[in-house]
């Protein structure tokens, strides 16, 4: 989770606000490219982030009483809603971008990437406090759980 909200953060804080100032040309063959080497990496981190928080949330379902198992759980829901959220928004527009020509890129490529744009504030911003509530849930666990060995 921490990796992907890295790369999410990064990229809201570093290249967002850098699109509109390209060229839509620019623009277009940027975000194919980009998309072509992320499309592959965020499923991963995604699903196996959600399937060791499930995982987790099982093997210590005895647990469920404890602060740990609930920012556990929190986090895990926020990683379910940044699946759906980039399943429902960000995934339709970069499959629609991809079939975009950079020499020949639509008149309103902003407008059309705009949806793009608020769905990844949104999971961004989620998947920021999924991963405080793991670092937290981390940081406040006492260090007799730790094994030594």
């Amino acid at each position: 989770m921490g990796l992907y909200t890295g790369i999410l953060f990064g990229d809201r804080l570093g290249i967002s606000p850098v699109r509109p100032k390209l060229p839509a040309s620019s623009f277009v063959l940027f975000q194919q490219d980009l998309h072509t080497r992320f499309g592959k990496l965020m499923p991963v981190l995604l699903i196996g982030s959600l399937v060791a928080g499930i995982l987790w949330l099982i093997l210590r379902r005895r647990d469920f009483r404890t602060s740990e198992y609930l920012l556990t759980a929190i986090a895990t829901f926020c990683n379910a809603i940044v699946m759906i959220v980039t399943i429902l928004i960000n995934v339709p527009v970069n499959e629609t971008m991809m079939s975009w020509q950079a020499s020949v890129p639509p008149d309103n490529v902003m407008q059309l990437w705009a949806p793009w744009e608020g769905g990844h504030t949104i999971r961004t911003v989620v998947a920021l406090l999924g991963f405080s509530c793991l670092a937290y849930s981390v940081a406040g666990r006492p260090k007799t759980d730790f094994p030594l060995v």
